[in-house]
């Protein structure tokens, strides 16, 4: 856990202990490595291991609007009154931090574009990031298989999303 955190900045309490040995062994099997102590000098000289190594710790918990009330207080307490202030500025920076596979960045910006009047005149931008790859490159595609659009309305999934062979 002190090399993860070492490396990645992830702090993975005692509570994790497990998860941590289970998803690192799992590492060693794929190099075919005997021991943590082989593991470690790989990280130190492939970089490319790194990015694996945060792949495989991290969990990609994410859902369509997950927390509801999180997308209601970004509406109800920050859009409303930025668009009510009419500042002049229609300026508009958000960041998902650990973003997984973007649900979340793409709940948000649905909660922007039925919040703000006339959200074209905007200039949105929603940085969405992940340390898992993988999840990001997801993200990036946005398409979703049918069973991901559990917790999209079916008003939203008419307005925001088009059918695609592979998912919406």
């Amino acid at each position: 856990r002190a090399l993860v955190k070492s490396l990645t900045g992830i702090n993975l309490g005692e509570q994790k202990r497990e998860l941590v040995y289970s998803r690192l062994s799992r590492r060693l099997r794929a190099l075919q490595l005997r021991s943590f102590a082989e593991y470690r000098e790989l990280l130190a000289r492939d970089e490319h291991e790194l990015t694996e190594l945060c792949n495989a710790i991290t969990t990609n918990l994410t859902a369509f609007f997950r927390e509801p009330h999180h997308f209601q207080y970004l509406s109800d307490e920050w859009l409303t009154p930025l668009a009510a202030a009419g500042s002049g500025t229609r300026r508009l920076r958000i960041w998902s931090a650990a973003c997984s596979s973007g649900e979340e960045a793409y709940s948000i910006a649905m909660t922007v574009a039925e919040t703000l009047p006339d959200p074209a005149h905007w200039d949105v931008r929603i940085l969405a990031t992940d340390l898992d790859s993988e999840m990001l490159a997801r993200a990036r595609l946005g398409i979703y298989a049918p069973e991901r659009m559990h917790g999209v309305s079916p008003p939203r999934l008419q307005r925001f999303f088009i059918e695609h062979r592979r998912g919406a």
